[in-house]
């Protein structure tokens, strides 16, 4: 959780605070659907920022962004365990 005074806050600023909280649950699951609810209750202004569900799947910009990254890695790691492989294969004639 994380906290910082609000800034458009025209009472008492020590008194006024926003709260960032990251809940580990998918938004739509009953648990985290009672959280929000009671929070909203005693709060004066609740938003959810976004969710992020599990075995979710990335679409757009994002997904060519993350396969672009994976496949640097795998090249990477690939010519990583050649260099490995040619330092440890070396024979005495």
């Amino acid at each position: 959780m994380q906290t910082q005074p609000h800034k458009s806050s025209k009472a008492d600023p020590r008194f006024r605070y926003c709260f960032y909280l990251d809940i580990l649950s998918p938004e739509h699951s009953q648990q985290a659907k009672n959280a929000i609810k009671h929070l909203k209750e005693t709060a004066n202004y609740c938003r959810v920022l976004g969710s992020y569900p599990i075995g979710g799947v990335l679409v757009g910009e994002v997904k060519s962004v993350v396969e672009g990254l994976k496949k640097e890695e795998e090249e990477t790691r690939s010519l990583s365990e050649d260099e490995e492989g040619e330092q440890t294969s070396g024979h005495i004639e």
